[in-house]
């Protein structure tokens, strides 16, 4: 089952800011493209879980918090943030 993907407009404008912001650009671009290719297989299995629907999803040095609709097949990105160097 393929799940559908989608940023929020605050998870948008966080991507746009690391990417505009990064010293390798294409670094960042690649992660939120892996980061979506392992939400799209299994949403609930690729993330941890957080607070209230929250969950959490650790790729290289980003990270991205998101919430699974499970009736609608839809993971979305609201958070995405570089967590080390």
């Amino acid at each position: 089952m393929i799940w559908h993907i989608v940023w929020t407009a605050r998870g948008d404008r966080m991507l746009q800011k690391a990417v505009d912001s990064a010293s390798q650009p294409d670094e960042v671009v690649i992660a939120a493209e892996m980061i979506e290719r392992l939400l799209e297989n299994d949403p609930l299995d690729a993330g941890e879980s957080r607070d209230q629907d929250d969950r959490i999803l650790f790729h290289g040095p980003f990270a991205v918090l998101y919430r699974v609709n499970i009736e609608d097949q839809i993971a979305a990105i609201h958070t995405f943030w570089r967590w080390a160097k």
